[in-house]
């Protein structure tokens, strides 16, 4: 019994059933990217950031520059906004990146839901990695 190799390319996961397919395919895909352009995904996210509104920037940029990421709390004290407020600010990150066939909650902001000790569900904001680094 054999285990397939993944790895993550961008926004793909490649499945290869020896190191020798894997080669062949990286390979492949290195020659795709320098022959057509295929754009890596933190070139897509750099495009991303450009057309972004204000808000939404502003907002990007205040978890990024946060240590640790940003409380819901924190968030919207940091912006001024109210909680519903947010929640637009939220949908309108997501929906501009799945326009740009970029996903949003693995390539730019990762939202991790915590209960309180009184049941409430609260929520922290983290950059994801590949849009750090299309930050700079």
């Amino acid at each position: 019994m054999y285990m397939a190799i993944k790895i993550r390319y961008g926004d793909a996961i490649i499945e290869a059933d020896t190191a020798e397919d894997l080669k062949t395919i990286l390979s492949t895909l290195g020659q795709i990217n320098g022959a057509i352009g295929a754009v890596p995904i933190v070139e897509r996210l750099r495009s991303y950031l450009k057309g972004l509104g204000g808000e939404h920037e502003r907002f990007l940029r205040a978890v990024n520059d946060a240590a640790d990421g940003l409380s819901e709390e924190d968030a919207r004290a940091v912006l001024g906004i109210d909680r519903k407020r947010l929640g637009g600010l939220l949908k309108g990150i997501s929906r501009r990146a799945s326009s740009e066939k970029i996903d949003p909650d693995k390539c730019v902001l990762i939202k991790d839901t915590v209960r309180g000790p009184d049941g409430v569900r609260k929520y922290h904001f983290r950059i994801a990695t590949e849009m750090k680094e299309a930050m700079g």
